[in-house]
């Protein structure tokens, strides 16, 4: 690896400084964020970065918990709000019916309607209204103490810009996502080879600016309701979010979108319709495949691993329909028009999505889901089969720790040409430490094969598409990556997130290269991002 010391230099003064800010400036005695921002009714475990979904939906209830907000081992229930981006967590449902109440009495009431609290939050509620750094109105889940045992923290609320009108039954939240990355190579193309998302080198990216308008459909098991959500995303994300027939034409131009980096995606929207425990999407939304989301808020790492990048959909059109079979046992399963098309094409493709996902009372969470259908070939001229499935196990060891696994597999026919068929797979492991109430580390290790070399192509600008030297894709081989990051959320509308990463490729026989525009078969990065909710 060519490395250039004044960047190399740079990376590592930026990993520093983002350690010194988060263990400096933070306070144990702080509460950590109150999140509860996008999320929706997929069942996907969720890493650390935004601890406190407060929601509501039997929808947003995801298939394990998350890794801090809630406590396994003491069995609290996961809920969160909706959207695939997340919730329930998934992106966005934004209710805080479900949050504990300020009183303390009221607050020792209403445990009879949490499932598997800790016995020993009588104690707990007793006492916070009464700490000096937990006062009221700050202090607006008591019993979130009991969760975190000698990790005493309380929640601070999330100021939202449209509370007002959110006490209505649709309800607007969001957040704007901004960085900066940088490398060890500085390619003149500026673009940091097949590295997506934050994709640029040393420019500043305003990743996502989010709003979204969302009513739940909820019924607690019983009963009729009607919802549904609009996501409405700009910025440098929306060039990876696009589906076809929409934000692009059905020749894959642009439709809408007329600059080169930044533009408009409208990743969701969908009606919902719920009845006793099934509900039905019906419209454009997210997938429940794989663990990474679209979403910033829903994701520990500003940067995205491979398996998400390039091996699975983003989003689906058609409907998904959702049955709780017990409160801890969910079934998934629809039709839709494949991966990320709005409209149908001239080969009336259908495909399906499944997903089953289960969590124990101590801490396990699985869940597998798939889907397959028909998708373009190696000449873009038809479709053949595509299957494709995802497998994620986490498991909350205790208050401090947590762990998440995914694999990932996918098969296409005539993938490669006309008497070849393409397989790509994957396996990433993510690991997280809760330092204090408002810092978590975490650290990705991740093996992605791209097996005949069609999956993984950097995506330039729109005005050029061809602008990334490294957007022809044929890099046939084996990725590897490892991404080492904090958390930091001082308070209930911030999220800073510092990371530094190395990536390597080593490449079949005849494979091109692809970092620092094609000519180096590794890369290390170093970034921050910054998360305000609103």
């Amino acid at each position: 690896m060519a490395t250039n010391p004044r960047r190399f230099s740079l990376i590592l003064l930026m990993a520093c400084a983002g350690v010194a800010a988060a263990i400096g400036y933070t306070n144990p005695e702080q509460i950590a964020q109150g999140a509860d921002y996008n999320v929706d009714d997929d069942f996907r475990p969720r890493p650390p970065g935004g601890e406190f979904y407060s929601t509501a939906s039997r929808a947003q209830e995801e298939i394990a918990p998350d890794p801090f907000v809630d406590d396994p081992s003491a069995g609290e229930e996961r809920v969160r709000s909706s959207a695939d981006a997340p919730v329930a967590p998934s992106p966005g449902v934004y209710h805080d019916d479900h949050a504990v109440p300020y009183d303390c009495e009221e607050c020792v009431s209403s445990r009879s309607n949490r499932r598997r609290q800790r016995p020993s939050c009588d104690a707990a509620c007793d006492s916070v209204c009464n700490e000096p750094n937990c006062s009221q109105p700050r202090c607006d889940r008591p019993c979130l103490r009991c969760q975190y045992g000698d990790l005493d923290c309380c929640q601070e609320e999330t100021w939202r810009l449209f509370q007002h009108w959110n006490r209505c039954d649709w309800e607007a939240h969001g957040w704007v996502s901004q960085g900066i990355t940088t490398s060890d190579e500085g390619p003149a193309s500026n673009f940091n080879g097949v590295v997506s998302f934050n994709d640029r080198e040393e420019e500043y990216q305003l990743n996502q600016a989010y709003v979204t308008f969302a009513k739940n459909a909820v019924t607690d098991g019983c009963g009729w309701a009607i919802g549904g959500r609009v996501d409405f995303m700009y910025g440098s994300d929306a060039r990876f979010t696009e589906a076809r027939g929409l934000e692009k034409r059905r020749d894959l131009s642009p439709h809408w979108n007329g600059q080169r980096f930044y533009g408009i995606a409208l990743p969701q929207a969908y009606a919902e319709v719920a009845l006793n425990n099934l509900s039905v999407k019906f419209g454009h939304f997210y997938t429940i495949v794989g663990y990474e989301v679209v979403t910033s808020p829903d994701n520990f790492f500003y940067s995205h691993a491979y398996t998400m990048q390039y091996g699975e959909p983003f989003t689906h059109t058609g409907m998904l329909a959702t049955y709780d079979v017990t409160e801890n046992l969910k079934f998934m399963g629809g039709v839709d028009r494949g991966w990320d098309n709005w409209e149908d094409d001239d080969y009336d493709r259908i495909s399906t999505l499944a997903g089953v996902s289960w969590q124990s009372d101590n801490g396990w969470a699985i869940g597998f889901s798939g889907t397959a259908g028909q998708e373009p070939t190696s000449d873009g001229l038809r479709n053949d089969d595509r299957t494709f499935y995802s497998a994620v196990i986490s498991k909350q060891i205790n208050e401090r720790w947590s762990v998440v696994t995914q694999h990932d597999r996918g098969f296409q026919d005539r993938g490669v040409s006309a008497t070849q068929d393409a397989e790509w797979y994957g396996v990433a492991q993510y690991i997280y430490y809760k330092v204090n109430c408002c810092l978590t580390a975490g650290v990705r290790m991740e093996w992605f094969r791209d097996d005949d070399g069609t999956r993984v192509a950097a995506v330039g600008d729109r005005l050029t598409p061809n602008s990334n030297p490294t957007s022809g894709g044929g890099f046939t081989g084996d990725f590897f990556g490892l991404t080492a990051g904090l958390n930091w959320s001082p308070n209930g509308n911030l999220i800073v997130r510092p990371e530094l990463r190395f990536d390597w490729f080593e490449p079949d026989a005849n494979s091109n290269l692809p970092f620092d525009d094609g000519n180096s078969d590794d890369l290390v990065t170093g970034a921050v991002d910054v998360i305000l909710l609103f």
